[in-house]
């Protein structure tokens, strides 16, 4: 993927996922907007523990707690305990997470590759910076 597509992504896929949080009230395959972001974050960072999360985020502990429940109870993520911290665990991705991972990143890959095709460089570039400023403004809302 050349660096305007990659770009372009890039930006898409924050714009999508702001979207999919307004318009589903957060729903994406059955998980919330935070949920399907820690599970991307765990696939794509690896296992981490839920106090890195909690710190990721910006999340409370008790929140996370919740969140990385309802993602062990469907399945989403396992819990391995320390071997050196029996009291703490980390936290992996099942193959169940990575299918939500990849076929959300194959709908933005099937979107963005189409909507690069249409534009030439220059315009593709200028559509990133726009919907950059977009996403941006919607953030702060």
């Amino acid at each position: 993927m050349e660096k305007a597509q990659k770009a372009f992504f890039d930006t898409y896929t924050d714009f999508q996922c702001y979207v999919i949080a307004q318009v589903n009230n957060g729903d994406f395959n059955g998980v919330g907007a935070t949920h399907y972001n820690i599970v991307e974050y765990l696939y794509r960072n690896g296992p981490a523990t839920a106090k890195t999360l909690a710190q990721k985020f910006h999340i409370s502990a008790p929140a996370i707690s919740r969140h990385v429940k309802l993602l062990l109870e469907k399945k989403l993520l396992v819990q391995k305990q320390l071997p050196e911290d029996r009291r703490n665990f980390l936290l992996e991705v099942t193959g169940k997470g990575k299918q939500l991972v990849n076929g959300s990143e194959n709908q933005r890959h099937s979107v963005t590759t189409r909507i690069s095709g249409m534009l030439p460089k220059n315009e593709l570039e200028q559509f990133t910076r726009i919907l950059r400023k977009v996403v941006d403004v919607l953030k702060e809302e």
